[in-house]
């Protein structure tokens, strides 16, 4: 079954933050598959643009300033949850730093069955959405609930 929750309220604060933004995706690279097909395309596909590290990365030797870079270039941090990613140490370190640059702006994606909160402890007040069980009602899911925050012109 479909899970999307929101800390606090049925009213989210952070709705009202950021309208417009690019978003950051952490994932492990062992997922990349899944993210490409159902996180990625569906994201970009909509309006929503996306840093995404295999499109935007153009070597290893730049990887670390890249990553960087590319986290400072987004307003939203979307990290994807599974038991790849939390053994993952880039994972573990992006998400660090967005805890600390935008620990408004994150939301977790659940592609397994590791809880957020293995991923780091804060994860488990933040938003999550649950693509384990129907990834096809989830993307659309996902898509909605990312798309109030980013899309200009929604409102949350």
């Amino acid at each position: 079954m479909l899970t999307i929750s929101k800390p606090g309220s049925s009213t989210c604060p952070r709705c009202n933050l950021v309208k417009s933004g690019r978003v950051f995706i952490s994932h492990s690279s062992v997922d990349r598959e899944f993210v490409e097909n159902n996180i990625v395309s569906i994201l970009e596909s909509n309006g929503i643009s996306t840093w995404y590290s295999k499109a935007d990365i153009q070597s290893a030797a730049e990887w670390e300033r890249s990553i960087v870079q590319g986290l400072e270039s987004c307003k939203w941090f979307l990290v994807v949850v599974s038991q790849h990613s939390i053994s993952s140490d880039w994972v573990k370190d992006e998400l660090f730093w967005a805890i600390d640059k935008r620990p408004d702006n994150i939301i977790a994606v659940q592609i397994d069955d590791r809880e957020p909160r293995q991923l780091h402890i804060r994860l488990a007040r933040k938003q999550c959405v649950d693509l384990k069980n129907n990834p096809q009602e989830a993307r659309l899911a996902s898509l909605s609930l990312l798309g109030q925050h980013l899309l200009p012109g929604r409102q949350s």
